[in-house]
């Protein structure tokens, strides 16, 4: 009787699914910089859900989700296909991902043009062999950076939550630190003598947590990833191909052509 749905934690975007363990959630209301009208996603499958006794920090959630025509009716859409959700919250002043994509998409737009018309090599080529360079410069002939990217179908952000109220100091070792599974590639690469500390020290960085407001964010990608830890990554080949397409996406458009 004293707060409304939104103060009392009931987020009026996400609603479960009847009878089911699956959730739609509503994309488009309050979208950053998206004229994207509201659409309706399904949970399908878990990808990534971390499993944490700390309540606070971004919270990020991966799930595969597929299209559906509304809360009330959450039947898939003619050929709707799967997507990826990520489900994270973030400071209230902080961009989001679009707009960050977008900012990228400008530079990128603006250094190929400079590329394709002058005559000297950017900085960036200084390493490069001529096979590279070459790549490089066909695919912003092409205009085709933006295959290394995700691909954003529509994002949403939510309301921001409130302030700490006045008074309030906050409390450590509440809980006992739960023991962390460790991935596959992390046995891999760590050391058999590395320190793995096993008390809640481990949990506590030293400085105090500052409880600012933060906002949910929610995008789509078009594009269906794999972590690390599913076994996608198979050999020292798939390591190395990655990494070239990482340094091929990785040229530093804000440099001026030398």
């Amino acid at each position: 009787m004293f707060a409304d749905p939104f103060e009392i934690g009931y987020d009026p975007s996400v609603r479960r699914v009847p009878n089911s363990s699956a959730y739609v959630y509503r994309i488009g209301e309050h979208a950053s910089d998206s004229p994207d009208k509201d659409r309706y996603f399904r949970t399908v499958n878990s990808i990534v859900v971390p499993s944490r006794i700390c309540i606070t920090g971004r919270a990020t959630r991966v799930m595969e989700v597929q299209e559906v025509l509304s809360f009330e009716d959450p039947t898939p859409i003619p050929d709707s296909k799967i997507y990826v959700l990520r489900d994270a919250w973030m400071e209230q002043d902080a961009r989001t991902e679009r707009q960050i994509q977008a900012a990228i998409f400008d530079d990128l737009e603006a250094f190929g043009e400079q590329l394709l018309t002058s005559h000297l090599e950017p900085d960036q080529f200084a390493d490069f062999d001529e096979d590279m360079k070459a790549e490089v410069r066909d695919i912003f002939s092409r205009n085709a950076y933006k295959e290394y990217f995700l691909t954003i179908v529509c994002d949403s952000v939510g309301s921001v939550s409130k302030t700490v109220a006045p008074g309030c100091a906050q409390i450590e070792d509440i809980f006992d630190p739960e023991p962390q599974k460790q991935s596959p590639i992390r046995q891999i690469i760590t050391s058999p003598t590395e320190h793995k500390p096993s008390d809640s020290s481990a949990y506590h960085t030293g400085s105090e947590r500052q409880y600012r407001p933060v906002k949910p964010y929610r995008l789509v990608f078009a594009e269906r990833c794999s972590t690390l830890d599913d076994g996608t990554i198979k050999s020292l080949q798939d390591v190395f191909s990655l990494a070239r397409e990482c340094l091929t996406g990785n040229v530093q458009p804000s440099s001026p052509l030398s």
